[in-house]
């Protein structure tokens, strides 16, 4: 995988915004629009690992041309699961749904979050990747 990590790549004119300044950004808007409740973390760690499928490099083919679908939004709700326990299976639909909407639970597809948090990662390289950031995140 190439060394800078893209998130997305504006139509217009190509810029290119890097991945970690896109969840960071993200985590802190997440942040900011949840400031009247109480679960401004929560918001935060929404944002933080919405993308975190972003680091693996089938995701980074497609963002540079590769036509191929890729599940990116996954490894953000395993992560949240991991990190949160059962409390995290909440965060883990919210991500899991950032783009298709939120599931109701009821579908057996691979669409379901059930499904999709048994998936395995699509790397090592992913989770080698997306640990880094995180660490650098509590640091």
């Amino acid at each position: 995988m190439p060394g800078r990590v893209i998130a997305h790549v504006r139509p217009t004119d190509g810029q290119e915004q890097l991945l970690e300044e896109h969840l960071r950004s993200t985590a802190r808007l997440a942040r900011a629009c949840c400031s009247v409740f109480e679960w401004c973390d929560w918001a935060h760690y929404a944002g933080l690992w919405h993308d975190l499928g972003k680091y693996s490099g089938d995701f980074q083919r497609r963002i540079r041309g590769d036509p191929r679908r890729v599940d990116h939004s996954t490894a953000g709700a395993q992560h949240a699961v991991s990190e949160l326990g059962d409390p995290g299976r909440l965060l883990a639909y919210c991500i899991a749904g950032h783009h298709a909407g939120l599931p109701d639970g009821a579908c057996s597809d691979e669409s379901d979050p059930r499904h999709r948090l048994k998936k395995l990662p699509p790397s090592c390289q992913l989770a080698l990747r997306s640990r880094i950031f995180l660490k650098k995140c509590l640091t």
